[in-house]
């Protein structure tokens, strides 16, 4: 054995000394039609059958749009969803009144490879726990189309000045009554109100707001009574009565243009309630004079946020206020020409179809300031000779992606691989100033329909349940990109379907398993169009360092 083998034999054990690493590669074309697969399993509840539940798939990257098999459990409760396409999937169960049984919950994780019949993904429920009650206003009237929210008790107050997010939340009917069901067993808190952190519905005129209250009379979180809820258990008569209502005020002025006033200009507003920033949920817009007032706002610092998109190059000064016991009038917001960064989309492909495909996708750039903790955005469309132009942007660091406008699954196959201004590459973003107008921006786009394709195996033992499999691709270069991970399922399957060709490194590591001074397992593929790269992983759990 030459003394290179050896140093590199000797390295691999002291790096895997309690974690051994086999690995290994194939190829297959892909102009063949893959086989299409299937994924079956059974709902119960305590040991029996349940009928009658939804199950069914949903891609990793969201399309609304796209139809995806769907299937109903039987009298025994069995499901089966067939004509599966090959790759990542969430498969989802429809169980509203229920609750899982254990911790797999009623989502997973599964990679359906080509005729991969998938068999046993099971999930065990019970019956949840009900909350229902009645909400009045002072004068005993049925609060109607009120708000209640459900807090999971954690035995302590909730943090400021972050806010501890409802586990539900649902509105009163015409009788002031509400019902929550399909809870966890656990202890909760029930409010009925507006409290500080759900400010952004605090914007409308045509109806009377009330500070939030804590069953059954507290406007103190801490003094509020904690129900106990159990499995299929109702807890009935949680009942509350609002104070009165909150007082809220209006702020006005103009949007001013070199001391002219601007017409139809649309923006929101920001509450800055400490360090978090909550955006009202509707905009203002001026009339024809310039002028706007925005009703049903309640006392805070508010910050005026512009949607860059919808107003053209114009970018606004910082402008504050501060609403205290009363109206706040004569605020003016001065707009001004924001920057711009200019520049042209590069597709490195000589690929005609896929040139042509370019003007239906856009450019987005995300400027965030450091100093304001502000970020703003603004999209545009790419012209036929792959030119672009984003306008009315503020100081900051740009981040520049390409994006489609209708589904994120329509990215497949493209990848931003640097971003150069005047031949100079961005690997952090673009610093830009106040006003200054960039141009020579060149967004460079690969493209590909490679798929890397694999398994992590395990011997010697089974994954403790609280870990899970992490995989990290980066694209080699002279920029490495590192790619979005593909998803890994409990079998330890992944799939990574849209690729560019080229030189990957692929790593592994285990979440929440103590690999501490340990390097991740790492694979060099090469990729290529049209093929699938398949590629495997063993690793021997058989001394699993301690937590």
């Amino acid at each position: 054995m030459s003394s290179s083998t050896v140093r590199a034999v000797v390295t691999a054990l002291i790096i895997f000394s309690t974690l051994v690493l086999t690995q290994a590669q194939t190829q297959t074309s892909l102009t063949k039609v893959l086989k299409a697969g299937s994924v079956s399993g059974k709902i119960t509840v305590k040991g029996k059958g349940l009928a009658g539940i939804g199950v069914s798939l949903r891609r990793p990257d969201y399309n609304p749009f796209e139809t995806l098999p769907r299937a109903t459990t039987d009298q025994d409760g069995n499901y089966k969803l067939t004509n599966i396409s090959p790759g990542p999937y969430n498969l989802i169960v429809s169980a509203p009144a229920f609750v899982s049984a254990d911790e797999v919950g009623f989502g997973r994780s599964i990679v359906v490879g080509e005729g991969d019949n998938i068999e046993s993904i099971n999930f065990s429920v019970v019956k949840g726990g009900v909350i229902t009650g009645k909400i009045v206003d002072a004068e005993g009237h049925p609060a109607v189309q009120q708000q209640v929210r459900l807090f999971r008790e954690s035995g302590t107050s909730r943090p400021q000045p972050g806010p501890v997010s409802p586990v539900n939340t649902v509105m009163t009917d015409d009788r002031g009554i509400y019902r929550m069901f399909g809870l966890t067993t656990g202890r909760y808190k029930v409010s009925a109100g507006r409290g500080e952190d759900n400010f952004s519905n605090f914007n409308s005129a045509d109806r009377a707001f009330h500070k939030e209250v804590f069953y059954p009379d507290a406007t103190d979180e801490a003094k509020a009574t904690v129900l106990q809820v159990s499995e299929g258990a109702e807890t009935t008569n949680i009942d509350i009565t609002l104070g009165g209502a909150l007082d809220t005020f209006k702020a006005s002025g103009r949007v001013v243009n070199n001391d002219q006033p601007v017409a139809n200009f649309r923006f929101t507003l920001i509450r800055m309630n400490g360090e978090r920033q909550q955006y009202l949920n509707t905009t203002t817009s001026t009339n024809n004079r310039g002028d706007f007032t925005i009703e049903g706002l309640i006392p805070g610092k508010y910050m005026v946020y512009l949607y860059s998109e919808a107003n053209n190059d114009l970018h606004a000064e910082d402008t504050t206020f501060e609403i205290v016991d009363s109206d706040v009038s004569g605020i003016t917001i001065r707009l001004a020409k924001g920057a711009s960064i200019s520049g042209v989309v590069v597709l490195e492909t000589e690929d005609k179809e896929i040139l042509s495909k370019l003007p239906q996708y856009q450019v987005i750039g995300y400027v965030r300031n450091p100093e304001t903790k502000m970020g703003a955005s603004a999209r545009s469309s790419i012209g036929p000779d792959g030119s672009f132009r984003l306008g009315g942007l503020g100081s900051g660091t740009a981040n520049i992606q390409l994006v489609s406008p209708f589904a994120f699954d329509q990215m497949k196959g493209f990848i931003v691989g640097r971003v150069e201004r005047d031949g100079v590459v961005q690997p952090r973003g673009i610093e830009i100033k106040e006003g200054e107008q960039i141009s020579g921006v060149k967004l460079f786009v690969s493209y590909g329909n490679a798929t890397l394709r694999g398994v992590v195996n395990f011997e010697n033992g089974t994954l403790p349940p609280n870990s899970r499999i992490y995989i990290r691709l980066i694209r080699s270069g002279d920029a490495p990109v590192p790619l979005r991970p593909p998803t890994v399922d409990e079998r330890g399957h992944f799939i990574a379907q849209g690729l560019p060709p080229g030189t990957y490194e692929v790593l592994v590591s285990l979440i929440n398993l103590n690999l501490k001074g340990k390097l991740p397992p790492k694979q060099t593929v090469v990729l290529q169009d049209n093929t699938i790269t398949d590629i495997s992983f063993t690793i021997d759990l058989s001394e699993l360092p301690k937590p």
